[in-house]
């Protein structure tokens, strides 16, 4: 440690959490309606209906007698708010989609359904409408349409009646097995008389897909008669990667093994073997496909991964030093002629699974520089309002296991499409430019590029967005990339220029050359195998957390909307993730945080720092990461939890008062996303001693697990940068035989 450097506080306990009273509500009354019974009639009429329609499509033989239906409520009620919750309740049912706010689509056996029509009888029937408190506000019960089944760019692709559509056909999760099996055989028998065909089943954590190639008119037809069916998604491919090969390396350059070398499963195109840079750090080769075609890029992404950002100048010094160790997975292959075969959706989705599930016991973090376009076609497919289906699948894995992946924004423009007309930043302001799935993602961390070289001739200069670089938000406005990493540099005209490019390794045991956001990813997805290393017991969480908290923006960010989108929280400096200086001291907190818990997490800020009659006297940090449960299918409500966080002063008295800063706060939070930052700035009337960071979980979705980990980082720090102040002196002295834990470490990053 230099006479700079000071550990991180480790926060090894918390104040007893408190759990929120909710009110249970009840006999208050009911939805106004001008005739309860015009009104109970007309619910009935439609339960009713449906009722038939269920009756005609089971003897179709769909392949389950469950009750799938739509359900809509006033404009001014909420699907998932406490309404939401007493609904499932009220139609005996499963709330297992929601395409808007009032808008839910339920699933129900067949005897919870039957329940629902005798008690709409019942409403509908007696004089006094009994039931009128509970089913009052129901406007309208009906069949799931088409429309919202349907997946982004579908709409336009069924409208064409004469091709032959690849799609994915999402089925409701809570099938049986033996019924996702007879849903199957009823969509074949379907299909057999249009000459479409089933050519896939996929199961993964988020859901299970059927694979159908057919013409728009029979899928409808599925659409319409298995009420199974939940989602329609186009059927997506890995957009075309490559890298340029350079000179060959010096035989005299070295390759000096790490002692420290944590593990990164690169999902790519493969990593070549017999290259003597790189063979002695993969432990595993995996080809689930089959044979790897084009290992190029894989290659040059997993040297990224192994050597760094630095590759230049370690061959030039003629020693190349290893960051991590790798596992590499080809989920690309060759057809007969050696043809290279891009992975589709549902392949990723086997593939990625089935890694998972094997490697998270000796891995954490899965890197993954791929990003998918439609099948069959060159057109942008940024991401809408809808999670991906590979996008779900990884929030899913990466919560079940507690691993990260890292995954790259995609580059713009897209493959064959023209180059943009307007100038630099200014053709971000398209649609066109948003990130590309599966970088949606929530508890995934997307990296966008940076340049780092710049030259007379450069697009842009250094430490500015990279040209190619694509821009949020994701889904819901969320924040996207999450991150941004060196990816290259585009000369006048997006001329690829090697001196403004990114150095990686080829599979000939050269200095390879390219530009993107696939080259950016592995820089992160080291760093983040590096601090769950080097911190004993660290979670995914806590990795999380430690990079986003410790990412810098530029400066034309806080100005500028578009430089925002494209950088995210800006990009890391790895110099301050392990270690606090004596102007800011950070405490870290690792746990879980239950449904309507309040965690109250400790920390202290001395009086040496308040105490000081100056503006900007004091600023506090914090950044919460958690694993909130997902559902693709709820759209908007896609994160089912959100964390509230709070700062409060505990008064000598042993009370709570909340506290507030003069100066204007800077508040970074992101609402039911899966981080949020708090930054406040304090000049006067703020006190010393004992605060708290207040997080409370709260949900608007019944959660399976309400048990969420989560890590917190709360900051400390003199904006002065006083030179006669070091913070964590001062807590030593002021909160004496206290906050004495320490975050160890292994060893310092490396990037």
């Amino acid at each position: 440690m230099n006479n700079t450097e000071r550990p991180h506080i480790l926060l090894r306990e918390h104040a007893p959490p408190t759990t929120r009273e909710y009110s249970g509500g009840g006999g208050g009354g009911t939805y106004p309606r001008t005739s309860y019974a015009q009104h109970a009639h007309a619910v009935f009429r439609q339960a009713s209906d449906l009722r038939a329609m269920f009756a005609k499509l089971n003897t179709s033989g769909q392949g389950t007698d469950r009750a799938y239906f739509r359900l809509e409520l006033p404009a001014d009620f909420s699907i998932a708010g406490s309404d939401g919750r007493k609904i499932e309740e009220v139609v005996h049912s499963k709330i297992v989609g929601s395409p808007s706010i009032n808008v839910g689509h339920f699933g129900a056996s067949a005897e919870s359904f039957s329940l629902l029509i005798e008690e709409l009888h019942r409403y509908a029937e007696t004089d006094q409408n009994v039931g009128k408190s509970k089913f009052a506000p129901i406007e309208q019960l009906g069949a799931i349409p088409l429309a919202e089944k349907l997946g982004p760019g579908v709409a336009e692709k069924l409208a064409s009646n004469d091709a032959t559509l690849d799609v994915l056909l999402g089925l409701f999760p809570d099938l049986l097995n033996r019924e996702r099996q007879a849903v199957r055989q009823a969509v074949e028998t379907l299909l057999a008389s249009s000459g479409g065909h089933v050519t896939g089943e996929t199961e993964g954590e988020s859901g299970s897909y059927l694979r159908v190639q057919a013409r728009p008119a029979a899928i409808k037809a599925i659409a319409d008669l298995i009420v199974a069916v939940q989602s329609i998604d186009q059927t997506e491919e890995v957009v075309e990667i490559s890298s340029r090969p350079g000179p060959e390396i010096d035989a005299a350059v070295l390759v000096r093994p790490s002692d420290r070398a944590p593990i990164v499963c690169v999902i790519d195109t493969g990593v070549a073997s017999g290259c003597r840079f790189i063979d002695p750090f993969v432990i595993a080769r995996e080809n689930p496909l089959g044979p790897p075609c084009d290992e190029d890029h894989g290659t040059f992404v997993a040297s990224r991964a192994l050597f760094g950002d630095t590759i230049r100048d370690q061959v030039s010094a003629g020693v190349l030093d290893n960051r991590v160790r790798l596992v590499s997975v080809a989920a690309f292959t060759r057809d007969a002629s050696g043809n290279r075969i891009s992975p589709t959706t549902d392949e990723l989705i086997r593939i990625i699974r089935d890694t998972v599930t094997r490697w998270h016991g000796r891995t954490r973090v899965f890197n993954l520089s791929m990003n998918l376009t439609p099948k069959g076609g060159s057109s942008n497919a940024p991401v809408a309002n809808t999670v991906s289906p590979l996008a779900a699948e990884i929030d899913a894995l990466s919560r079940r296991f507690g691993v990260l992946f890292v995954i790259s924004a995609g580059n713009f423009p897209a493959p064959n499409a023209p180059y943009p007309t307007e100038s630099y930043p200014e053709y971000f302001k398209h649609e066109s430019a948003r990130v590309l799935a599966p970088a949606e993602a929530m508890l995934a961390i997307t990296v966008g590029s940076c340049a780092e070289r710049e030259n007379g001739g450069s697009m842009v200069s250094a430490g500015k967005p990279s040209p190619f670089t694509r821009r949020g938000p994701g889904v819901g406005s969320f924040r996207k990339p999450d991150l941004i990493a060196h990816g290259g540099n585009c000369g006048t005209g997006w001329r690829d220029h090697d001196d403004l490019s990114v150095a990686g390794i080829g599979p000939d045991e050269t200095v390879s050359y390219g530009c993107g956001t696939s080259y950016a990813a592995p820089i992160i997805s080291s760093l983040a195998a590096q601090i769950i290393d080097a911190i004993p017991n660290a979670t995914v969480e806590l990795a999380r957390a430690l990079l986003v908290h410790f990412a810098e923006l530029i400066p034309e960010a806080r100005d500028s909307e578009i430089m925002s989108s494209l950088v995210g929280n800006g990009r890391v400096n790895p110099g301050r993730i392990l270690r606090s200086t004596p102007w800011e001291q950070t405490f870290a907190f690792m746990g879980h945080v239950d449904y309507r818990q309040i965690l109250k997490i400790p920390f202290f800020v001395p009086g040496g720092l308040t105490g000081r009659k100056m503006r900007g006297r004091l600023r506090v940090r914090c950044t919460v990461a958690f694993a909130p449960e997902t559902n693709r299918t709820l759209r908007a409500g896609y994160c089912k939890s959100h964390l509230r966080c709070k700062l409060i002063k505990l008064t000598e008295g042993g009370n709570t008062k909340e506290v507030t800063s003069e100066d204007a706060p800077e508040a970074i939070k992101d609402r039911y996303s899966s981080i949020v930052r708090i930054e406040k700035m304090f000049s006067s009337n703020v006190g010393p001693g004992d605060w708290q960071l207040l997080i409370e979980q709260e949900s608007r979705w019944r959660l399976k697990d309400p048990k969420t980990p989560v890590a917190a980082l709360i900051t400390v720090e003199d904006p002065r940068r006083v030179s006669s102040v070091d913070i964590h002196a001062m807590i030593r002295a002021e909160a004496r035989g206290r906050y004495t834990a320490e975050l160890s470490t292994r060893y310092q990053l490396r990037v």
